[in-house]
């Protein structure tokens, strides 16, 4: 199949880009990983450019939701409850497959499936894993005789662990830091082939055939078996290869004198300057210019991670900006709330509810149509039958309506929540690169050291007798100090060794008896707060037992009024007789009188 050019692709419109990749695409639901010429000619922003169109051009549109197949899907489904169950089982494989896009180079070769190892295994591999990185010129994070300390407790060891704790590769457990670096040192082994144009043990099919079949006796077996076994698992890995040729490496660097001045300048903006000289095969290199690449290889994923983290930064906030201007969320709904599980569940409950009640109203309108329309399927005349015709219509579209509404929104808060989760993973990933890198830094002093040690015995070796002739020539001390110091170089490095898991100990401890504090103040303050519970409801329940007490009383206080007995009534009676009997007051009866007398005296 002709090469692509990247001049070609950059002259294509969207619709043409994503005409020609989809024909390029090959068969296994995978995106493709297609060669481009030219890719290195181009200026960095056109290479950005072409890359978002590509990214773009490889997404894949979902389909349509068809409301006829979802409705004859659930009918089946309430048909057969069991049948649905049974779709619905989850697979008893955990089968871990790789991602679309190989962003942190620790996709793994191929399909794994996870058995938990027993400890005997974990040691094992780990074991071998060790020492095909010692091998291979690696360095270990820790010595290999705490291996067993450490897969026995790995939570006591995190500081010490940090660099690779669950970064970068989430294939492995926690404390099997020995095969998460011999899979690092493994994919910055391709990088230093890939930045000088040359080929690898895995870019071979008959190589990676052998090389498989030496690792193992099952694999061995498997291959003499079918000579096909690895074709497909070797297909995969190329694909993989291919993209990490175009994309992870030093860009627009075609020859060796162009990469190494790449990453010098690249070293020199995180702050290494030390000078060292490239070759151009890795394996006469020395220890320490190794071990500098090594770090560049580090710094460029620190710098990508940077970019990757601020674009996801970017793609999220659009999201959310795309989901609050829609007017889709509820009034108690924010950027945190639709987080939480319940928000989730809530969703989910809604979204289901809405095509149901789809579902129910397509039913409804077959149903009233259907009992409209004779046996050969003639509409019956009727203007009852109409409007209930008419009614069903309205309450179906109205009921799709909600339905596209509520779809509309659940799709909304998905994106924004896939963006999140990307931009979370991307940032997480660029905290972990920093410890890594850190690390990386830390041990060039190390490896300058140890470099210089060998160099100094291997020139004592060279020597049939070098204490005979150092003493002749004068140089018997020099000799026996040279010794010393080696000797105390190497217990210098065993003492900071064991300085560090000392105070790696300590910090989990000193973590530990924090988190204890904080369990145990959480447990005084629940505590605290169930006794104020208790106390206000023993107060509650005393005032209404009082006001209970208080109400019986008042009751108790006001007897019901008695009648008048006869003997009182016949007495008042008598009472009020004598009253009447009773002559008026004497002031009363002078008036008069006094007016008769006038009238005497009055003159004629």
């Amino acid at each position: 199949m002709e090469l692509l050019s990247a001049s070609d692709l950059q002259k294509l419109s969207d619709a043409e880009l994503s005409e020609v990749l989809n024909k390029r695409r090959q068969s296994g639901g995978r995106d493709t990983c297609i060669e481009i010429d030219g890719l290195d000619d181009l200026p960095p922003e056109q290479l950005e450019h072409l890359r978002e169109r590509l990214n773009k051009a490889f997404q894949r549109p979902n389909p349509p939701l068809d409301i006829a197949y979802l409705n004859a899907r659930l009918r089946e489904a309430l048909d057969d409850r069991n049948a649905l169950d049974d779709r619905n089982a989850p697979d008893d494989r955990n089968v871990l497959s790789p991602s679309d896009h190989l962003l942190d180079g620790d996709r793994p070769d191929s399909y794994t499936t996870t058995v938990m190892p027993s400890r005997d295994e974990f040691v094992d591999h780990e074991t071998e894993a060790y020492n095909n990185l010692v091998k291979d010129g690696g360095r270990p994070l820790y010595p290999i005789t705490s291996v067993e300390q450490v897969l026995q407790n790995p939570d006591d060891y995190v500081d010490m662990l940090r660099p690779f704790w669950d970064y970068p590769s989430n294939i492995y457990f926690h404390s099997q830091i020995y095969q998460k670096q011999w899979h690092r040192w493994e994919h910055f082994r391709e990088w230093q082939r890939d930045n000088r144009k040359l080929k690898g043990p895995n870019d071979d099919f008959e190589q990676y055939r052998e090389k498989m079949r030496a690792e193992s006796a099952y694999e061995a077996a498997m291959i003499d078996s079918d000579p096909d076994y690895l074709t497909s698992v070797w297909r995969s890995l190329q694909k993989e290869r291919t993209w990490q040729r175009q994309w992870c490496r030093e860009r627009g660097c075609k020859t060796l004198e162009e990469y190494e001045a790449a990453a010098k300048k690249r070293l020199e903006r995180h702050g290494f300057d030390q000078p060292f000289k490239l070759s151009k095969y890795p394996a006469r290199q020395s220890a320490l210019t190794t071990w500098i690449e090594y770090l560049c290889f580090e710094c460029w994923w620190q710098d990508a991670y940077a970019e990757w983290t601020q674009r996801r930064a970017t793609e999220h906030e659009a999201a959310w900006c795309k989901l609050r201007d829609a007017g889709v969320l509820e009034p108690d709904e924010n950027a945190d709330v639709i987080q939480t599980w319940d928000a989730a569940v809530r969703h989910d409950k809604e979204l289901m509810d809405a095509q149901a009640a789809l579902v129910a109203a397509n039913t409804e309108v077959e149903t009233i149509f259907k009992s409209g329309s004779d046996a050969n399927g003639q509409r019956a005349a009727g203007r009852a039958h109409s409007q209930l015709e008419t009614a069903a219509l309205r309450r179906r579209d109205a009921v799709k309506t909600r339905c596209d509404f509520v779809t509309h929104r659940i799709t909304l808060i998905k994106a924004f929540l896939g963006a999140l989760d990307v931009h979370k993973q991307t940032k997480r990933k660029k905290e972990g690169q920093y410890f890594l890198l850190e690390w990386v830094k830390e041990q060039v002093p190390h490896v300058k050291a140890e470099g210089q040690g060998r160099k100094r015995k291997r020139l004592v070796a060279e020597d049939a007798s070098p204490a005979d002739r150092a003493a002749k020539r004068g140089g018997a001390a020099s000799y026996a100090v040279l010794r010393r110091s080696a000797r105390a170089e190497a217990l210098q490095s065993a003492r900071i060794e064991a300085q560090k898991i000392a105070e790696a100990a300590a910090r989990t401890e000193a973590r530990k008896a924090q988190t204890q504090a904080r369990k145990a103040q959480l447990q005084k303050n629940q505590l605290q707060k169930t006794q104020t519970q208790a106390r206000k409801t023993q107060i509650l329940a005393r005032k209404t037992q009082t006001h209970k007490t208080q109400t019986q009383a008042r009751k108790t206080r006001a007897p019901a009024p008695k009648a008048l007995a006869p003997k009182t009534q016949t007495k008042n009676a008598q009472t009020r007789t004598a009253a009447r009997k009773t002559p008026a007051p004497k002031t009363q009866t002078q008036a008069p009188k006094t007016q008769t007398n006038s009238r005497k005296h009055r003159p004629g």
